[in-house]
């Protein structure tokens, strides 16, 4: 038989479903503890209650009798010992997620003997449960039904409090009008069977409206958990600007992608082959991975967009997902920042020879969107101003500087009096010239 929602919303991984998994779980054993206490304090509640009223207010000729106040009592008891049973077994070992199911069932059992006392001592028939207050215990436990966000628990609760409630109502028996006149006197026409059956079927929507709030609390939680899941995931490989474009925006929009301004800089280590020889494959896989930390913190600091990795190099992109008037402000100053943390960097390790880095920037229009085949997608930025970037940072090989950045990138910044023109000629691969700055 299939579950009355899916477990999971579609399209959801294995790895995302293993974990939303447990964050459900998780979840209902604190629904199990929260209906627990339900039945704890309503138990309290009505011992309270069941007592001053019968100390203050019973008499000889009362309908309630000090024997039927201590059936009454050890029923209550009940409601009390499952609540706190349930809420213990919740935070043991021993906890099982159908065990909602039994405590649904006692709850249900015990309603029916405590209605069943108060048929027995007031000596009413079957037509007037409707005025025994037990009666209107059954919408506060299917509300604490409700807090376990499970439908099928809500379904069964509601079933179980209608089957027992109509079953010792019908033990008790119904009467006739001229009967039913003389107990209630006007108020007669009020416990018929067409107002009992209309009662019933009041609870049994409002039961029902339950069912459908479990079901709405259940879809979104469910649906909340795997966005979150999916974005923690995404969030391991793309930024996290990025991620949640990715996860919010329509496919054909990214397809499509956009054109817009943004701030380009690639870096890469200076003789990385020769650091790669002198390494094994452990040595090296440590060396890259502190390398990429740094260049994360620094791509942190000033808000860059790590758009990817090449090997020991890396393409930040400041202005990602939309553009803002200091992207090249804050390119040209994570660019200080990448070489002042290699500097401290070979200060710690004290490489021999040391680790030299070039950098270039550059400052255009891009286009910012989803590329490749249906077997494998990238979202990237590309455009003659991603080429003109990495034709910079080559540039820095040439001229014997770790950084070199673009007229556009330095007027964009505000940084003029800061860069001086080192070259103004086309860079390998492009017609345009172009002019090359470099700090003073």
């Amino acid at each position: 038989m299939p579950p009355l929602i899916p477990d999971h919303p579609p399209g959801t991984s294995r790895e995302v479903r293993a974990h939303v998994d447990v964050l459900i779980a998780e979840e209902d054993r604190s629904a199990e503890v929260g209906a627990g206490i339900v039945r704890i304090v309503a138990g309290l509640v009505l011992l309270a209650v069941g007592t001053l009223t019968t100390v203050t207010v019973a008499r000889s000729d009362e309908v309630i009798s000090i024997h039927h106040y201590w059936a009454g009592a050890l029923v209550v008891g009940g409601f009390i010992v499952s609540g706190l049973t349930g809420a213990v077994l919740a935070r043991s070992r021993f906890y099982r997620r159908d065990l909602a199911f039994a405590f649904l069932a006692l709850d249900a059992a015990l309603v029916g003997g405590f209605l069943h006392l108060n048929f027995e001592s007031t000596g009413l028939p079957g037509d007037f449960a409707a005025i025994l207050p037990v009666v209107w215990l059954v919408p506060l436990f299917l509300t604490g039904a409700a807090l376990r966000v499970r439908p099928g628990v809500q379904l069964f609760g509601l079933a179980a409090f209608a089957v027992v409630v109509v079953s010792v109502a019908l033990a008790h028996g119904t009467t006739d009008p001229d009967s039913r006149a003389s107990i209630a006197g006007e108020t007669a026409r009020f416990f018929g069977p067409q107002p009992n059956v209309m009662r019933l079927a009041m609870l049994l929507l409002a039961g029902s409206l339950l069912v459908v709030a479990a079901y709405r609390g259940r879809n979104l939680l469910l649906r909340a958990l795997a966005e979150t899941e999916r974005r923690t995931m995404l969030t391991k490989f793309l930024p996290a600007e990025i991620a949640s474009l990715v996860t919010s925006a329509a496919p054909d929009d990214l397809r499509r992608g956009k054109r817009q301004a943004a701030a380009i800089l690639f870096i890469d280590i200076r003789d990385s082959t020769a650091l790669a020889e002198n390494m094994d494959p452990r040595q090296l896989s440590i060396f890259i991975s502190a390398f990429r930390r740094r260049v994360t913190r620094a791509a942190d600091q000033h808000e860059g967009v790590i758009d990817k990795f090449i090997g020991d190099g890396a393409l930040i992109v400041f202005g990602l997902p939309d553009p803002r008037p200091d992207d090249a402000a804050r390119a040209l100053a994570c660019a200080r920042t990448l070489l002042h943390l290699i500097d401290r960097w070979n200060q710690k390790r004290r490489f021999d020879p040391p680790i030299r880095a070039g950098i270039g920037v550059h400052a255009g229009e891009v286009f910012f969107g989803v590329v490749g085949d249906e077997r494998r997608k990238e979202l990237t930025v590309l455009g003659d101003a991603v080429n003109v970037g990495a034709r910079l940072e080559e540039a820095t090989k040439t001229f014997g500087t770790p950084l070199l950045a673009s007229a556009e990138a330095v007027e964009a910044a505000g940084e003029t009096s800061r860069w001086q023109e080192l070259h103004h000629e086309p860079l390998r691969g492009r017609s345009g010239a172009i002019r090359v700055m470099q700090p003073r």
